[in-house]
């Protein structure tokens, strides 16, 4: 997996461009023995969520983001580097470096994000005594549906209204037919959570879906969006989603 660009909110751009370049979560969440995870990790670096700026209420769902993951956290024994903490000390360091661009292309300048990255994860080990990083994302996703209902990453939607389904499931029943209802993907919101040691080595990765972005629409083959005011209202599947995410941190079994 490709080095992890620190601090989205520090030069979104360049963030959005590594994190594009990132694997999608193993079904099996850890890289390392979970074990040797647990006895060496006691405290978290908490990196800003990074949400794309396309998608509506980016700022108020990564402050919701970003305190439920710390409360799940806090609440399972670690300690944390705060957001605050972590933001501090990137921006010191892209101050001293004078960004990390080449002044000539504009494009990232690998060598010195290589080095900002190796002064950063020290400078949160011997300030802090951080063990690791956490990266959240919120990530844009494919859902499949079938029988009216979306199951992505743990989390499940419906896609039609409930009386829908009823009529479906009692049709199916009286025919002894299969569901008559479409078959497909739509596109939905996934929380993705990576984690790295100091050494800039990938140990965790995991993801929880959050909602759908869109649903069928009236035509066949059709999607209609979700209309953009009821993305990131619902404030218990943004908790479902970050409970999924890290349940495999904090359950420790």
């Amino acid at each position: 997996m490709p080095a992890r660009f620190p601090n989205p909110s520090a030069c979104l751009t360049l963030a959005l461009f590594v994190a594009a370049c990132a694997g999608r979560p193993d079904p099996y969440p850890f890289s390392i023995p979970p074990e040797g995870f647990f006895q060496q990790t006691e405290i978290i670096a908490l990196t800003p969520v990074l949400i794309p700026e396309e998608l509506p209420n980016q700022a108020t769902a990564a402050v919701v983001f970003d305190s439920l993951i710390a409360a799940v956290l806090t609440d399972a024994g670690y300690s944390l580097v705060s957001v605050d903490d972590y933001t501090a000390v990137w921006g010191r360091i892209l101050d001293q470096m004078g960004g990390l661009t080449d002044p000539i292309t504009g494009e990232l300048d690998e060598t010195k994000f290589e080095l900002a990255r190796e002064r950063l994860y020290l400078d949160l080990s011997e300030m802090y005594h951080a063990d690791v990083a956490l990266y959240p994302e919120v990530w844009t996703v494919d859902a499949p549906f079938a029988a009216g209902v979306a199951t992505w990453d743990g989390a499940s939607q419906s896609m039609v209204k409930f009386g829908v389904r009823v009529l479906d499931v009692i049709g199916a029943f009286l025919s002894s037919s299969e569901s008559q209802l479409p078959r497909g993907t739509v596109r939905a919101l996934s929380l993705m959570v990576f984690v790295e040691d100091m050494s800039g080595v990938e140990v965790f990765s995991d993801a929880g879906g959050i909602e759908l972005l869109e649903k069928v629409g009236t035509n066949p083959g059709s999607r209609e969006p979700v209309p953009e005011e009821e993305l990131f209202q619902d404030r218990q599947r943004s908790r479902k989603a970050v409970g999924r995410a890290l349940r495999a941190l904090v359950e420790r079994n």
